[in-house]
């Protein structure tokens, strides 16, 4: 019937290019295992990030895998889920300058406008409440956010609402209950010093893609709020090395393997693969 159309012009595969654009047919699959997802979201990210010149830090890396370990190994436990991710990752990281913010902020609050979108726009529309400051500091967490957040993860995503929560508490201090504790200059530096989304001339370049008009780029600036140089020590919880670039492609938490002679990253622990 559609091959007799203007559509498909007596074009049986037409036709039926057709058809499938109208009817889909939900197919629900057990999730892969955790061997193949990992060499799946690995070798993707790796090869991206490679060919943007966005190589991870040892401390970036050692973030990610937290990520991975707290959530993306739930939420990116099918095939499809990794490719969106992955997809995501190609379509918006070449819209921003290398340097210019922080590649796993960045990823992680890509996969959360995908996996609770409400919620993202609600994080987008607090920023007075998010970023560190000496102001709100003062004031302690926005309980009344705090509320709103959790309020939204449990009907957008209630089977990763409480994980969410650890998330963006570690991608926001000012969400924490332990926030007046922690916002110290010192950390404020270094935070700084990574163009990170909690930070309140960064802020904006998480959730408007591109550097924003009137935003000044960060190229050159080391001085911290305080006037002193950016700190090039060691993180906390880094195990002792410096946030310097590693000549290490990317993969999650990240041990080189060799392959035809380059090096390339793969998960630590490494699960068996199955029999």
């Amino acid at each position: 019937m559609l091959t007799c159309t203007a559509v498909a012009q007596d074009n049986s595969d037409r036709a039926l290019a057709c058809l499938e654009k109208i009817v889909q047919v939900r197919l629900d699959v057990p999730p892969a295992q955790r061997f193949y997802t990992e060499q799946m979201l690995s070798s993707a990210i790796s090869d991206l990030l490679a060919r943007l010149k966005m190589p991870f830090s040892e401390e970036q890396s050692g973030r990610f895998l937290q990520i991975y370990e707290v959530l993306l190994q739930f939420t990116l436990a099918q095939p499809r889920a990794v490719g969106r991710f992955v997809r995501q990752a190609i379509a918006y990281l070449p819209m921003l300058e290398p340097g210019e913010f922080d590649v796993v902020d960045f990823l992680t609050l890509s996969h959360i406008r995908t996996l609770a979108p409400a919620t993202y726009r609600l994080l987008a529309r607090s920023k007075r409440s998010l970023v560190i400051s000496m102001t709100n500091a003062a004031e302690g967490p926005d309980s009344q956010l705090q509320e709103q957040i959790k309020a939204k993860l449990a009907e957008e995503c209630p089977d990763y609402g409480n994980i969410l929560v650890v998330v963006l508490t570690g991608l926001f201090p000012a969400l924490s209950d332990e926030y007046q504790a922690r916002c110290q200059t010192e950390d404020w530096s270094r935070w700084a010093w990574a163009k990170r989304a909690a930070i309140e001339e960064y802020f904006d370049r998480y959730f408007v893609f591109g550097v924003p008009a009137g935003d000044r780029a960060g190229q050159g600036v080391t001085r911290t709020q305080a006037g002193r140089s950016a700190p090039n020590r060691a993180w906390p919880g880094s195990g002792g090395s410096s946030r310097r670039q590693t000549d290490q492609a990317v993969e999650l938490p990240w041990r080189a393997r060799g392959r035809r002679g380059n090096r390339r990253l793969a998960l630590c622990p490494s699960p068996a693969r199955p029999r």
